[in-house]
Formats: C-alpha cells, structure tokens, sequence
C-alpha cells in the first residue's frame, strides 16, 4: 500500500505544465465527514457509513479530509502503524473517497470508484512507442457541472477538471502513438497511465485493443452500458425505489384527440377457464406462427384477446391526497405501476373498420386515433416485414411506455423495467392467443419514430416500447419456431 502524507488543498500555486504529478486521496463533493465514537463517518444524500474502531491518528487524517487532500507518498512507513488502517478505509468508505490528480497546484482530474472496490491507483508503465485509444465502451458526459470519463466494462470514473485534458481526451478517440500526445504538459504520460489502469485507454497489442477482443465482442456498447447501470455493483449511483408521496395518475389515458369509441365485446371468463387447454399444455405447445388464415380474426376474438391480456381493474381510487389508482391487469408489474398502454392497428377483422386504435383499458374499448391510411399501411408493413415478407398480420398490438409511472418512483432502473414489463406482456399475449387457437408473433424491432406519430406520442414522457402481431392460425402451418 502507499505511504500518504498531509498536503493542503491548493497550497500550491502557480500552475506548470513542466510540474511533476501529484496522487492525492481526498473526500468526493458532497460528501460529509464527522468525528463519532472510535471512529469516523461519512456522509452522502442517503447513505451514511461508520468506521470503528480506528487509531486516534487515523481519525484525525481522515477528519481532515473536508479541509485538505492527502498526498500519496513514495516515502514509505510516513503512517507507520496507520499504514494497514488505509486499506480497510478504502475497502469500506470508497463510495466517499476520491483519487485527486494534481500538477504544480493545478487540479487535473479525479478519480471515482463506481463500482464499490475502491483502491489507489498506480499508473501502468507507458512508453513513447505505445499506441493508445479510449475503450470502445468509454464515453464523456456531464455529471454535476462537471465532464466525466467512465466505461461500462470499468469500475473507475475520471473526472476532467483542466481543459488541457479535454483536449487530451479528445485525440484519444482515434489510436496515436503516444508520443504524438505529449505536448499537454510533461505529466501527460503519467496521466495516460492512470487512464489506462482505470480502464478508460487502452494500449494496442498484438494490433487490437481489449475492448475489441473476443472477450469482450459479444457485448454492443449501449447493452453494456444497460446492464451496468441498471443493477447494482457495478454503478454508485442510488438505484430501486426511492420516489415517495403522490406519483403521477395511473389511470390509462391516451394523449391524443380522442375519436370514434368501439366498446368491445367481453367474454364469459367462467367459460373461458373450462374451454382452456391447460397452462402446460399451452407453455408446450406456444410457437410464433407467420402465416395466417384466408379468415381475418373476428371483433369478438380481438376483444377476448385484449380482456385477457391487458384490461384495466381499477381496485380503489388511491389514498387520501394521492392521485394514482391502485390497478389489476393480467400480468405483474413493478410498484403496480402498469406504465404500458396499448394501440391497435388493424389490417383485417371482421366486424370492424381498418384503423389505427387506442385501446382504452378500463373501458375496454378501442378509440380512433385520427392517424391516415398511409401511416396505418407504413406500420402494418413494417410489422410484416418483421416476422415474413409475404405474409400480412391480421392485427399489430404496439406496446408503448408512459415513463412518469416508473421515473418519479425508480431511479437508474426505469427504463429496464419497461423492457422486462414488455417482455412479459409479450408472453401473456403468447399463451392467450395460443389458448385461443390464433397465430402469435413478437417482434424483435418495430419503428418507435413512426409508433410516436402515428399514437400521437411526444417520444419522451411516452414511448414505443413493443410490438406483438396476431392473426387466424391457419389449417397447415410451414413456418412456426
């Protein structure tokens, strides 16, 4: 472990860009340190961590972090008998503590743990002749008022605080030698070296990069970045439910203008549940069929399916001061939320017009969304062009997300939680319709730009999410998986 000793934050002036490095353990902002029983706290919106017991000297060093950093020293034994206390307050209280990068008292990034294994870096060793880029799956963003570098296969975040390094950042999208880089300050290749421990920058070897290798070839940089931010252990930042008081209404409603209403006709359940073939016989026997009948499904069929797959029960009307409903629908959902709405786009039914519909959940009805032939023949294509390009389905059930039912009460999570959610409206509808004898498919893509105007829907409170065909099943199935 390395020695560290006191330095004042900023005690050094006059920033050169011929100054050697300087490693520097201090607090993160926002964080709070204070003085308990045998021990030290810190404190972060929520969260709060004790440590005890520690030496009376360890206390005091790290109290001291809310006024000053403390310098990572090659002296060794400058702690003494602190020395092995400093691993166990990095193990336990890196979500609070970081790694400052300085250079003749000019502050020049920051080190973050993110994914809760905090430790003091050591740069790797680089040479002239290395050749370097960025990781395929880093990127520069804002995070409170300030430029960060992170990486969905790194658990370590670089927080740029000089505009020399901006720059520097900038010329490693591309691979270059690093000797092409050095004209930032002399430090320039200690700094790439952190980078490069932290995961950020990679040295190419072999004519490859990591991020490029086997290894890691599976992974699309948005499905990585998904994954680790929507679970945790791999993040610091709060996830799960933290939204408390009223949300938004939970009631389904649709933006748009509202039109014609077709009440839907609502089948006998009793009788349903005795004509039902068995769960298991209908799980054994699911299959995504992409042919359809000469016979369209009728309005009749189209209304059991919905019924049972997506109507609305209004339970109660919430509590006291509280404008959300407590809901049932057919399939389970995080908080109750229900965020998913329904529209249907008809090709053929029996007994009802070829139109674009908003499927009203509570009423069970549908309801014309006002969209022209042209935008309700674009989506019906797109949708067989999906599952086969010489068959037409029946009926496209699309899938779309009100956000506000899940962001006001998940932070980090909502948006995973929308695609479980589809996923398993998308099984219920699977076994219903096979229950039904009708022919189920979902589909893998759908057009969310064309979705959202052909709903009416402002792409960002409400999105496309899914989509889900349905037709007659018909007598000799070719094409089934």
């Amino acid at each position: 472990m390395t020695a560290l000793t006191h330095r004042p934050a900023g005690s050094a002036a006059g920033f050169s860009r011929t100054a050697p490095l300087v490693s520097s353990l201090g607090i993160r902002p926002g964080v709070s340190v204070v003085r308990e029983r045998g021990g030290v706290g810190f404190i972060r919106a929520e969260r709060h961590v004790v440590l005890r017991p520690l030496p009376p000297s360890m206390i005091d060093l790290l109290a001291d972090l809310d006024r000053a950093t403390v310098a990572f020293s090659s002296a060794a034994g400058l702690l003494g008998p602190n020395e092995p206390w400093l691993a166990v307050v990095l193990s336990r209280a890196g979500a609070f503590l970081s790694q400052e990068l300085s250079a003749g008292g000019q502050r020049l990034g920051r080190i973050e743990a993110t994914d809760g294994d905090a430790r003091a870096l050591e740069p790797h060793q680089i040479s002239p002749e290395d050749v370097v880029r960025l990781s395929r799956f880093a990127m520069a963003r804002t995070k409170d008022d300030e430029l960060v570098l992170e990486s969905s296969a790194s658990g370590t975040r670089f927080v740029v605080l000089d505009d020399a390094l901006c720059g520097l950042v900038a010329r490693l999208a591309c691979p270059r030698a690093v000797s092409s880089l050095a004209s930032t300050g002399t430090w320039t290749t200690e700094i790439i070296g952190f980078l490069c421990a932290a995961g950020l920058v990679e040295r190419e070897s072999a004519g490859t990069f990591a991020s490029e290798g086997p290894a890691w070839g599976a992974w699309e940089f948005h499905d990585r970045l998904m994954h680790t931010r929507s679970r945790i252990g791999r993040y610091d930042d709060p996830l799960g439910a933290v939204g408390t008081g009223p949300g938004p209404p939970s009631r389904p409603l649709w933006e748009g203008p509202g039109g014609t209403v077709t009440p839907l006709p609502t089948p006998d359940m009793n009788t349903v549940v005795a004509s039902d073939p068995s769960l298991t016989e209908t799980i054994q026997s699911r299959r995504s069929v992409r042919e359809y009948d000469a016979e369209p499904v009728t309005l009749a069929e189209l209304g059991e399916f919905l019924y049972r797959t997506a109507r609305t029960d209004v339970i109660d009307d919430g509590f006291a001061g509280d404008a959300r409903q407590r809901l049932w629908r057919p399939y389970p959902s995080d908080g109750g939320a229900y965020e998913l709405e329904v529209f249907v786009t008809i090709n053929r039914c029996r007994d009802l017009a070829s139109e674009v519909y908003f499927y009203d959940s509570v009423r069970h009805a549908l309801v014309t969304t006002g969209a022209d032939e042209a935008t309700r023949g674009a989506l019906i294509s797109i949708a067989s062009f999906a599952p086969d390009p010489t068959s037409q389905p029946d009926v496209l059930v699309s899938l779309t997300a009100r956000m506000d039912r899940l962001t006001w009460k998940y932070r980090g999570i909502a948006y995973a939680l929308v695609l479980r959610h589809t996923g398993v409206v998308q099984q219920t509808m699977y076994l219903v319709a096979t229950a039904m004898g009708l022919a189920p498919c979902a589909l893998g893509l759908g057009d969310s730009a064309l979705s959202e105007r052909a709903f009416g829907l402002d792409g960002v409170r409400h999105v496309a999410v899914g989509e889900f065909v349905l037709g007659r099943r018909p007598r000799a199935r070719s094409n089934e998986r």
